[in-house]
């Protein structure tokens, strides 16, 4: 359980408390209600906060913003991100992982791609599964949806059944709600 007391940033919170139960749990709000601010925070990329928050270790967190550079082609993407996990064989573990998924995600025809040659759906997509590779406990998915096609959506909601089966905690924010009826117990935060 991530557990967030007395918090407060900027015009946004105010001795906010709030605590936030393992398994899948949707911040659900408003463009500008602080969801992202929130996010940040709680994967500690935004320390300047007063408040505690605790429970959130061990974290991996896809933001909106993808900091790369463009000419980096897929595979330097994995290779960057999984090893800084300590993974070194970086292209057989992300690929024995993705195999599953390899009819919705062709994962190989854009592996020697640059990633500015990739389209706005298609690298969130490809971000999400780097991501979602990761042995963490929890995931922070900030609008994971966006941008991404029906079948990318597909792949992401059966991606999220996984960590949910292998028991991992999910944050996840969206405007596009029908995932949620895709998830037995889903806990709902409205953040207005």
């Amino acid at each position: 359980m991530i557990k967030i007391r007395n918090f407060s940033k900027r015009e946004l919170y105010n001795n906010f408390n709030l605590d936030i139960d393992d398994g899948i749990t949707y911040l659900k709000g408003k463009n500008g209600s602080g969801k992202t601010t929130l996010l940040d925070c709680i994967s500690g990329l935004d320390t300047s906060y007063s408040g505690t928050i605790t429970g959130n270790e061990n974290i991996v967190y896809l933001n909106q913003q993808l900091y790369f550079s463009g000419r980096l082609k897929a595979k330097d993407m994995v290779q960057f991100l999984l090893r800084l996990q300590k993974i070194k064989n970086y292209k057989e573990y992300y690929w024995s992982k993705m195999e599953e998924y390899k009819k919705i995600f062709d994962y190989e025809k854009i592996w020697e791609k640059e990633i500015r040659m990739l389209s706005g759906g298609e690298l969130k997509l490809f971000f999400f599964t780097i991501i979602s590779v990761i042995e963490k406990k929890n995931y922070i998915f900030d609008e994971p949806f966006a941008s991404v096609d029906s079948a990318g959506k597909e792949l992401i909601i059966l991606i999220l059944k996984k960590l949910v089966r292998q028991e991992k905690n999910i944050i996840i924010t969206s405007h596009e709600e029908e995932f949620k009826s895709k998830f037995n117990d889903i806990s709902i935060i409205d953040l207005g």
